[in-house]
């Protein structure tokens, strides 16, 4: 196994720099660090995770917590996109990632107890009942937090943009003639009230009632939506961003806790036009 003293020989410099520049502290140029790092490399340099846990006082571990009630586990049609952003993300930052769970072993515990148990420096929520009280417990905590599609005070949340999303998705069917609209949802979530807002202000924007139509447009594009016959008209949100963006604010919350902003970050979707919507304008084939 190299050692840091071995790298310091062929570099010419001393152990304490090549350390510094392996952590990569401001204090060593950036062309030494880089140079350093360059050997290090070559030489097949691994860091000790214990060594490098005990130096940083870090883990260099980060917590997902993912609770899906449809057991579709890491294929779910959604949020596979936001935990692959997740993944790549972690490891681009050189984080490893351990989901979290109640219980530890054969005894039970809370989301708060596991990530002490693991050290953890910090957690991204996913999915999960917002207001189960080990939740909350988690988020009322010191531990460094992003949830993603849920607003708490004080944490770092990544949202799609549920409203705008929708009201662009309900503008497009309105704007090809339809005039009789219906918004079918699931369960009352924070997500679904900000998707209700958008779809009532592009209604009140074309100065509609709303009751029913034959024409189908949805929300999120998941894979599925695009392989369907015929394939649905749908606003897709950018999971895998949004994966990438939770852990890039985490991992600033946890090495810059002074100077990281704790806000509500946005990421925007795109409409994909299917064939679930006909035109309705006067002059379409849609309205012959």
């Amino acid at each position: 196994m190299v050692s840091l003293k071995e790298i310091a020989q062929v570099c010419g410099v001393s152990v304490a720099t090549v350390s510094k520049a392996l952590n990569d502290q401001q204090d060593v140029s950036a062309e030494v660090r880089a140079r350093i790092r360059a050997v290090a490399d070559e030489m097949g340099y691994m860091a000790n995770a214990s060594a490098r846990a005990l130096k940083t006082r870090r883990s260099w571990n980060i917590g997902v917590l993912f609770v899906d009630p449809t057991h579709g586990g890491l294929t779910h049609e959604f949020f596979s996109g936001v935990l692959d952003g997740i993944r790549t993300e972690a490891e681009r930052l050189g984080y490893d990632i351990t989901f979290l769970h109640s219980g530890t072993g054969a005894r039970p515990s809370t989301y708060l107890q596991h990530c002490h148990y693991r050290g953890l420096d910090g957690v991204v929520i996913a999915s999960v009942n917002f207001e189960d009280p080990m939740v909350r417990e988690l988020v009322e905590s010191d531990i460094p937090v992003v949830t993603i599609d849920h607003v708490f005070n004080h944490r770092l949340a990544l949202m799609s943009d549920n409203t705008p999303g929708m009201e662009a998705l309900t503008r497009y069917v309105i704007e090809r003639g339809h005039r009789k609209l219906t918004f079918i949802h699931g369960e009352m979530t924070s997500v679904t009230r900000s998707r209700l807002v958008g779809f009532y202000r592009a209604c009140e924007e074309a100065g509609i009632r709303i009751p029913q139509d034959l024409s189908v447009a949805a929300y999120d594009g998941i894979p599925l939506s695009q392989v369907l016959s015929p394939k649905l008209t749908t606003w897709q949100q950018d999971t895998r961003s949004m994966g990438r963006a939770a852990v890039e604010g985490l991992v600033k919350l946890i090495e810059s806790p002074r100077t990281a902003l704790v806000d509500r970050v946005i990421v925007s979707g795109q409409l994909l036009e299917g064939e679930t919507v006909s035109d309705r304008r006067p002059g379409s084939e849609g309205n012959l």
